[in-house]
């Protein structure tokens, strides 16, 4: 199949990674800019764009074809990659013909008929998604994002459900962020998450409680120099999740890294 191929703005990619797609190894690459503003997030460069390298979709294909028998999953992140849907429904068409690669997408939830367009063509295998607080409290889920509140809280509540009827493999993902969040908000988060259905055999929905960790890409200086998180807390927020959600539970640390809680 011919196409007219568009540019996309990405900050890089790496040809193997262990930790984009849980259990799985991944081509994964940076979609760059963000609708988000985390004070807390790593990415500083990519969300604002401090180096944005625009390539053709046919050339990044042909790089991840190269490293195709590497890995399982093509796994775009950000960023935000559904603020480019057309060169992300077009990259994930052309590695789906040129490679067996399975698609992976990771994104903040805010644009959901972008998820389900992807899914309409047969195009996503694994959705990753950030929940960066509990969905019933809108106020909070927009002082984590760094924006005013509006209609954010619903758009990731509808990417949330698209998931869940539409995918066999999802992971939801929290980090939990110092003077922002509380154990307790995980709990809220996993009760949230039970009411979206029960998981049926051969499906696998995941919940990952993360650790921050500051580092000198974090957006806001505040957070670039504040304290790494604890590990027992995100193992506390981990356990407080698992009382109220039937999914896998992990915790992600820097210290102890990935443990299955449930």
């Amino acid at each position: 199949m011919r196409y007219t191929f568009s540019k996309v703005k990405i900050s890089g990619w790496i040809e193997t990674s262990l930790v984009d797609v849980i259990g799985h190894v991944s081509f994964s690459v940076w979609f760059s800019y963000c609708n988000f503003r985390c004070l807390w997030c790593q990415n500083r460069p990519v969300i604002i764009g401090e180096k944005v390298l625009e390539i053709d979709v046919d050339k990044l294909v042909e790089t991840v074809k190269e490293h195709a028998w590497l890995v399982d999953f093509l796994h775009v992140t950000g960023g935000e990659p559904t603020l480019q849907p057309v060169q992300l429904t077009e990259l994930f068409k052309c590695v789906k013909e040129r490679t067996n690669l399975k698609t992976s997408l990771s994104t903040n939830g805010s644009r959901p008929n972008v998820i389900q367009n992807l899914l309409k063509e047969n195009l996503l295998d694994h959705l990753a998604i950030d929940v960066k607080a509990p969905i019933d409290d809108e106020e909070l889920y927009a002082k984590v994002i760094g924006l005013e509140k509006g209609d954010v809280v619903r758009s990731v509540a509808e990417s949330l459900s698209i998931a869940v009827k539409n995918l066999d493999f999802i992971e939801v993902r929290t980090t939990l962020v110092p003077r922002l969040l509380e154990v307790k908000d995980m709990g809220n988060i996993a009760k949230y998450l039970s009411t979206l259905g029960k998981i049926k055999r051969g499906r696998r929905f995941i919940y990952v409680v993360q650790q921050f960790s500051p580092s000198e890409t974090v957006l806001n200086e505040e957070y670039r120099r504040m304290r790494r998180g604890e590990p027992e807390d995100v193992l506390k927020a981990a356990k407080m999740a698992s009382k109220y959600l039937d999914w896998e539970i992990y915790a992600r640390t820097l210290d102890i890294g990935v443990v299955k809680i449930k």
